[in-house]
């Protein structure tokens, strides 16, 4: 039973956190000249506001399934993988876990770990930086995924030559995304008397 439903964990890992993060998307909407007010994105009937009980509530929620899913399942994988190595290559565990790194050289064995690790700050903590700090967003998503590049050029955890191209050339693609995105949110910025 535990192969069918790692391998299910592991698979809707990123999309439940990104959903779990959601509740700090907030979508601001000019109510007057100089007043803008937020409302969560999914539910725009509910105000992004210390002052909303229901907007709490949700963080509340949120905040307490953040430690349950996206850091408690990611930590699960480590303490499986390690677990795995120390078994002998045919026991049940090493066979279950055998998904999780078997692209990757012995020494780089958390590999997938760190990806989901990635995976999970792109999609979910950036959502804690209010969207009024854009900017700052994505700033921080390009530092951080530069900072990843660097980390997977210098490591280089694949077995498979082809794989650890490609992996590096997605990475290097949302890099330049995020680089454009940026200079594309700084241009929205500049006034239009400057221009």
């Amino acid at each position: 039973a535990l192969p069918p439903s790692l391998v299910l964990a592991f698979a809707v890992l990123p999309h439940v956190s990104s959903r779990i993060f959601s509740v700090w998307s907030c979508d601001g909407f000019e109510a007057s000249p100089g007043d803008v007010r937020y409302f969560v994105h999914s539910d725009l009937a509910v105000p992004c506001s210390g002052d909303s009980a229901t907007y709490q509530r949700l963080t509340t929620l949120a905040s307490g399934l953040i430690v349950l899913w996206p850091v408690a399942m990611p930590c699960l994988f480590t303490g499986l993988i390690l677990a795995a190595k120390r078994c002998h290559p045919t026991a049940p565990l090493a066979v279950a876990t055998r998904f999780l790194d078997a692209e990757y050289t012995r020494g780089m064995c958390l590999w997938e770990v760190a990806e989901t690790g990635r995976k999970l700050v792109l999609t979910g903590f950036l959502l804690l930086v209010p969207q009024s700090l854009s900017l700052l967003r994505l700033l921080f998503a390009l530092v951080f995924s530069i900072g990843f590049l660097t980390l997977l050029s210098s490591t280089r955890p694949f077995k498979d030559a082809s794989n650890q191209f490609a992996a590096a050339a997605a990475q290097t693609m949302l890099c330049l995304t995020l680089l454009l995105a940026l200079i594309f949110e700084m241009w929205d910025d500049v006034p239009v008397a400057a221009l």
